[in-house]
């Protein structure tokens, strides 16, 4: 598998457990569970958008080729590309 092709693959998950995520809140929610499961579609929002999470993944992928990804360049000093703030 080419590294487009699971970019691609990673996105259409992402979009997957987004719709999924909000399917099982409007279930929950319907059915006057929210207290009990209501963390489920949390830890799928977790799983998605923590700094470990499959978003994140994605960003790597996409810039693994670049010498110096936007999230390693400096934000105050556009002369010195090599240092590193973040």
């Amino acid at each position: 598998m080419t590294p487009e092709e699971r970019i691609t693959a990673l996105k259409e998950a992402e979009v997957e457990l987004r719709r999924i995520a909000a399917m099982i809140e409007k279930a929950l929610h319907m059915s006057g569970s929210e207290r009990r499961f209501g963390g489920i579609p949390e830890d799928i929002f977790t799983i998605l958008d923590s700094d470990d999470g499959l978003v994140n993944f994605i960003r790597e992928l996409e810039y693994a080729d670049e010498e110096h990804p936007p999230w390693t360049r400096p934000f105050a000093s556009p002369k010195n590309v090599t240092r590193k703030d973040i």
